[in-house]
């Protein structure tokens, strides 16, 4: 099939007289020639409508133009037909992308053009924006953020700064908690380890070079509290000459009292604490021994110590009339005699005492030991009522009153735990003899016309024919035998008991009449039933 050439595009104009010229815009592309249609052309005319001509050429649409683009337009034009690059403007600048694309568009339909370019346009220089002005409004709301901002910062300085002084609180708090308690046990004279040493004192020796002593033999550890003390307690001087014997438990007091009184001296003496024995009677005997006042050492039972780790698990009771009673552990002691107590009933022996009660309390905190404890918690799951370390030590006083050999001390515990754990009213009351004995010698000699009232509420409460229950707190100071009775006590129906005075045996029964009965074996009641001894 022979291909048709293009027409050239035909222009009819209504003047042809006229010297205007067309300007081609709007320029359609089309791949396929043979589909052009008729173009319409318009003309221009300064004083007349635009004139349409008819043309076989691809559509243009031409407006008409100012003179000084009629001589482009006329170019552009003439290189649709001749083929000859379009010109530029009379700026120098092309006159628009269409131009360009008409002229592409001309040489699709036959003519022999030669594409053209567009030069690229530069960017307009932005325009600067205008300053904007700021409402009065608008400043207060910035003027909040901004304080509110320095606020937060504020707020942040104070936490991060309270931060830091929290920091250096604990620190210092830790140093000085460390400080005070090596302060404590070298002032008490509270060691570990206890030993003894010979030191030899120089006339006219000073309270420095002494304290300087003692930290070399590590009696003490810090000599400069022990200067500052003996200076604002006035004993600073008045010390004698000659050799002593120091101890790694003597407080302070103690260690001046020894330089100034001698008290401390090489004598000693082994005094024996027997299972059983009240804090009453063993300060009698600690005084009868001369190791210090059976007054002096009062003040280190009748109330806590606050040094052991047991002691945690007590508590101050009022009902109690001596709040250590129970927990001075019998045992056989060497204490030094105190130099001038025979002679000199008053002499203040404070300082003895207190080592003497510490020694005695140390020794039954090494007995109880974490299994204790364990079985402790394990009895009190079986109880209604709290059973702990005090209940323990007051039930193991019980037993060691009423018994005198393991065995029977076991049956004993037995039947003090079936009347405490019973819901039967009639053995609320344990009816222990010993209570009773208990609240008449070591309460009872105490009670005056101003305590009356209540000493004779704490004598009820340990007298168990009267109350229901333990009493308060111990009875005696028990030994590991009475103590291991307790919590080894068997599993048995008896709920009463009763021992022969003279003999020792104790006879056990399950019901009143067997109870009545062991009462007649033991001598307490003669054989018309009468009650002897109760």
């Amino acid at each position: 099939m022979q291909n048709k050439k293009p027409k050239k595009p035909k222009f009819k104009s209504a003047d042809s007289g006229s010297a205007s010229h067309a300007r081609i815009e709007n320029v359609v592309n089309f791949d396929n020639t043979d589909e052009l249609e008729d173009v319409r052309v318009t003309m221009p005319d300064s004083e007349s409508e635009p004139q349409e001509y008819e043309t076989d050429a691809p559509f243009f649409a031409v407006t008409p133009v100012k003179t000084a683009d009629t001589l482009n337009t006329t170019r552009q034009m003439d290189s649709v037909t001749s083929g000859a690059p379009a010109f530029a403007d009379a700026d120098n600048s092309y006159n628009d992308y269409n131009d360009v694309n008409a002229t592409r568009m001309m040489d699709a339909v036959g003519g022999d053009v030669t594409p053209v370019t567009a030069p690229p346009v530069a960017a307009p220089k932005p325009t600067p924006p205008k300053p904007k002005t700021i409402s009065e409004k608008k400043k207060q709301a910035l003027k909040k953020r901004m304080k509110r901002r320095q606020e937060h910062i504020r707020t942040f300085s104070h936490i991060f700064g309270s931060l830091l002084l929290v920091a250096f609180i604990i620190t210092v708090s830790g140093f000085l908690s460390n400080f005070v308690v090596r302060a404590f046990l070298d002032f008490t004279g509270i060691n570990v380890v206890e030993f003894a040493v010979f030191i030899e004192i120089e006339p006219d020796t000073t309270t420095e070079e002494i304290a300087e002593i003692l930290s070399d033999n590590e009696i003490i550890t810090m000599p400069n509290l022990f200067v500052q003390y003996a200076k604002i307690s006035g004993k600073d001087g008045g010390y004698l000459n000659g050799e002593f014997r120091f101890r790694s438990t003597m407080s302070y007091s103690q260690i001046i009292s020894t330089l100034q009184n001698r008290a401390e001296s090489l004598l000693t003496v082994d005094v024996t604490i027997t299972e059983g024995m009240t804090a009453r009677e063993i300060a009698e005997l600690l005084e009868e021994n001369y190791v210090c006042r059976a007054e002096d050492f009062m003040e280190f039972y009748k109330n806590r110590a606050d040094v052991f780790a047991f002691e945690r698990r007590l508590t101050d009771d009022s009902r109690k009339f001596n709040q250590m009673e129970g927990f001075l552990f019998p045992d056989t002691y060497e204490f030094f005699v105190v130099n001038g107590l025979e002679d000199n009933p008053d002499l203040d022996t404070t300082a003895d005492a207190e080592v003497v009660a510490l020694t005695m309390l140390r020794h039954f905190n090494a007995q109880i030991t974490k299994d204790t404890y364990w079985q402790i918690g394990n009895m009190n799951k079986e109880f209604e009522f709290e059973f702990g370390l005090n209940e323990f030590v007051t039930l193991a006083s019980m037993v060691q009153s009423e018994a005198a050999i393991q065995e029977d001390m076991q049956k004993v515990a037995s039947v003090f735990i079936n009347r405490l754990k019973s819901s039967d009213s009639g053995f609320a009351l344990l009816q222990s003899d010993p209570t009773r004995n208990y609240a008449d010698e070591n309460i009872k000699p105490y009670r005056t016309s101003a305590n009356a009232s209540q000493l004779d509420i704490i004598m009820r409460l340990f007298d168990t024919y009267e109350s229901a229950g333990l009493p308060p707190g111990p009875i005696n100071n028990p030994g590991n035998a009475a103590m291991l009775a307790v919590l080894s006590a068997p599993k048995t129906d008896y709920y009463f008991f009763c021992a022969d005075i003279e003999t020792g045996q104790t006879f056990f029964a399950k019901t009143p009449a067997e109870h009545y009965e062991n009462e007649k074996r033991a001598g307490i009641r003669d054989a018309n039933g009468n009650l002897i001894y109760r």
